[in-house]
């Protein structure tokens, strides 16, 4: 574990490590990460719209579709858009996806339980669902992002079905 930590340590002195990564066995440790968020369907990654504080379909790798993931314990993550320095925030109630300004220095809120989301297994894939709601991350056919509620519609399914693509 230590030597995890000087590794960690001597790469951010010498720029050769993007974040700082918690060692993998640390209790109720986080882990930050820059991730897309890719539709299964569609191929699209979930993006800010710059011009206004919700989210739309982009292209992967721009920079408006990058996000850093902080994981936290039980399974669960908040999302943080890197291009404009808000986090995915929602309301279930209203079935809205947008983002909020951080709480503090670049973190997103802990007691917002609309930025936290759960992912399906918890791993790399599966469906977007804030732990506030069970509701989940929906890409619309126009091109909107919303939350929708669960359903077998075969047609419908894989708008929720997501993949989280990291970047090294």
């Amino acid at each position: 574990m230590k030597i995890a930590r000087a590794v960690a340590v001597l790469g951010l002195a010498f720029g050769t490590l993007g974040v700082a990564q918690a060692p993998a066995g640390a209790a109720g440790s986080t882990v930050v990460t820059y991730i897309y968020v890719k539709n299964v369907k569609t191929g699209k990654c979930l993006a800010v719209d710059t011009t206004s504080n919700l989210l739309r379909q982009g292209t992967c790798w721009r920079p408006e579709a990058r996000f850093e993931k902080t994981t936290l314990p039980v399974l669960t993550l908040r999302m943080r858009s890197t291009y404009v320095n808000r986090c995915v925030d929602s309301n279930y109630e209203e079935g809205r996806v947008y983002t909020s300004p951080p709480a503090g220095r670049r973190k997103c809120s802990s007691t917002d339980r609309g930025q936290t989301w759960k992912l399906g297994t918890g791993t790399t894939d599966g469906r977007l669902s804030p732990v506030s709601s069970g509701m989940y991350l929906f890409f619309e056919d126009g091109g909107g992002v919303s939350l929708h509620e669960h359903t077998s519609d075969s047609d419908l399914v894989d708008n929720m079905d997501f993949k989280i693509l990291y970047q090294n």
